[in-house]
């Protein structure tokens, strides 16, 4: 290496570092890195907001998706096959958002039914996230193999409990149990050696973007008249 190239190398060392070292600089100019997560969590109100913030930092629009509960999701009309694409529009029309992985906690509050809110703030742009409890169960359903050779199938049905307050699973303290009742036409019939699995709990979700986003609908451009 001469000794020019040398010293235009030499020169764009701290740039890069500056480039390594903060990332909001991928969000002033638009490209924020686009990077899978390794480590997701819904199991408490934080684990959920940081997969949530972490997925809007490295653009991981499907932990984006997932991270939202299934209430958000039907009242803006998001669904997992169009929701990039309404990803990029609410980044449009709340820019805030492309920020909001580097946002730091100012607080927190209880909201209803138990939700925690958190209050946060990310370069000067202050907002607030509603992390909810929803109950869920998942169960595999055995479907034996039509020919000999053949390997059974699974069929899987599950829902989430949609009413964060809803108690659907019960302790039996005496008993050293917890009783739940399943409701789900996919059920009828079911025998107890038709069950490959069965799996109940509890997952934090994102319920509301408060004070940022109302909704994601597509908004109605008004006709221009002659």
């Amino acid at each position: 290496m001469n000794k020019s190239m040398f010293l235009r190398a030499l020169a764009l060392l701290p740039l890069l570092l500056s480039l390594q070292s903060c990332c909001g600089l991928y969000y002033a100019l638009g490209c924020a890195p686009e990077q899978k997560l390794t480590k997701v969590s819904y199991d408490s109100p934080k684990e959920c907001l940081d997969s949530f913030l972490a997925a809007i930092q490295f653009g991981d629009t499907r932990v984006i998706y997932e991270s939202l509960g299934e209430d958000f999701k039907r009242r803006n009309r998001l669904s997992g096959l169009g929701f990039e694409i309404a990803w990029e529009r609410i980044k449009r029309d709340s820019p805030w958002i492309q920020g909001a992985g580097e946002a730091r906690i100012k607080g927190v509050r209880t909201g209803t039914g138990g939700s925690q809110v958190f209050l946060l703030e990310a370069f000067g742009k202050p907002f607030r996230i509603e992390v909810a409890r929803y109950g869920f169960w998942e169960l595999g359903r055995r479907i034996p193999a039509e020919e000999p050779g053949e390997l059974e199938e699974i069929s899987v049905s599950g829902a989430y409990v949609q009413e964060p307050t809803k108690i659907w699973a019960v302790p039996d303290p005496a008993k050293g149990r917890v009783v739940a009742v399943l409701q789900n036409e996919e059920l009828e019939d079911l025998r107890p050696e038709d069950i490959a699995f069965l799996r109940l709990g509890w997952t934090w979700r994102v319920r509301n973007l408060l004070g940022a986003i109302q909704n994601a609908k597509d908004r109605k451009v008004p006709r221009s008249h002659p």
